[in-house]
């Protein structure tokens, strides 16, 4: 296997564990979970998933299934925003589109971001492009249909949008160059590129997530960027928690493998990847120790999804409990999704599937959670 920045060849994992891995929408993969740590550039990444192109055509789905459906973002000053929500306000802020500018969401799913951003911005002209056909229904309610594209970008579009934004799809490709390559010929000769990616550092399961081929750090980031021929005005670690944000343009040559430089963030990553086995056996041990007592998960998104997935059938799980109204009353990986008021007293034992990172300081604060055991990914 080689990496997919530099093309160095990789040697054995930083973590492994057997099947079954895990995505980021809950779903079990019959494969191990690797990750890999590259010594030359630094990039962490995983093996390609089985089928990838179906996967993302016709298997992925994300946010389908509800017309309303979202994600919470736990902001540093201790507000709750809606995903779809922050992303807007963000690229508008930080990317500045001009008056009229020609707009690309680059696999955007339902597109809720740019949809957001047109109501606030109705000047702007929206584009929108897709691996899968599952979201033209959507895109049919609010965007023409010559502004619609999928699987293959028209040859038509080249070198036209002012904008083009991409959330959160970088760390699912396979080849990671070609698809900067692409992105950079949409620009118009000012255009500006928008980009976010999980940062591996400040949300450590990212680590984990199956469908995710790349675990970027800001390091990483800056180098695929730059072999991309992409100038980079900033890359954000603040705005938005959990993520890297990067305003850039198309200017300057790609850059030759040997000039790509070592990540000083890469021994930090080796050490989060190395980490995930302590955290599994903590979780395991605490099942064994609380065998039959009736728990609950904290959390129905990715952490909670890796908790039930190490919890054997000895465990009395009863729920998830989560924030997000969009899941209240929801089922996920066979169990109820309820509110934290809703919490069912008899519930004593509740583990933490948050970021280990945030985790005490969301749930210390939960009132909800007075009371009952809580048990730690850290």
């Amino acid at each position: 296997m080689k990496c997919r920045i530099c093309a160095a060849q990789l040697g054995e994992p930083d973590y492994a564990a057997e099947a079954p891995a895990l995505t980021d929408s809950g779903r079990l993969l019959d494969m191990r979970t690797e990750v890999y740590v590259c010594e030359a550039c630094g990039l962490a990444q995983s093996p390609d998933i089985p089928n990838v192109t179906h996967f993302y055509a016709h298997e992925y789905k994300i946010s389908l299934q509800a017309a309303d459906h979202d994600q919470l973002v736990s902001l540093s000053d201790g507000r709750s925003m809606f995903r779809t929500d922050l992303q807007a306000e963000l690229v508008l802020g930080l990317a500045a589109p001009p008056r009229g500018a020609a707009v690309l969401d680059f696999g955007c799913g339902k597109a809720a971001t740019l949809r957001k951003m047109t109501d606030a911005r109705p000047d702007l002209r929206p584009h929108v492009f897709d691996v899968s056909d599952d979201y033209r229904a959507s895109w049919a309610e609010w965007v023409a249909a010559g502004q619609c594209a999928t699987h293959v970008v028209p040859d038509a579009w080249r070198a036209n949008f002012d904008l083009v934004m991409c959330h959160f799809v970088l760390e699912h490709v396979v080849d990671v160059p070609a698809v900067l390559a692409n992105l950079r010929m949409l620009l118009a000769p000012r255009g500006v590129l928008f980009l976010s990616v999980p940062n591996a550092l400040a949300n450590p399961g990212d680590l984990l997530v199956a469908d995710h081929l790349s675990h970027f750090t800001r390091g990483s980031l800056a180098n695929a960027l730059a072999s991309a021929g992409l100038e980079v005005a900033d890359i954000n670690s603040a705005s938005f928690p959990g993520a890297l944000l990067s305003v850039c343009r198309a200017r300057g040559a790609t850059r030759d493998h040997a000039a790509i430089v070592l990540d000083p963030e890469a021994p930090a990553l080796r050490q989060a990847a190395s980490g995930w086995a302590t955290i599994e056996s903590r979780v395991r041990e605490a099942a064994r120790v609380n065998r039959g007592a009736p728990a609950a998960i904290y959390g129905a998104g990715f952490y909670g999804s890796v908790i039930r997935t190490l919890l054997g059938p000895q465990v009395g799980l009863c729920c998830f409990i989560d924030a997000n109204p969009h899941l209240q009353g929801s089922t996920h990986m066979g169990l109820p999704v309820v509110a934290p008021a809703d919490t069912p007293s008899g519930i004593r034992l509740v583990y933490a599937g948050l970021n280990p990172l945030k985790a005490r300081a969301i749930l210390e604060d939960q009132p909800h959670m007075k009371g009952r055991t809580i048990v730690w990914l850290q």
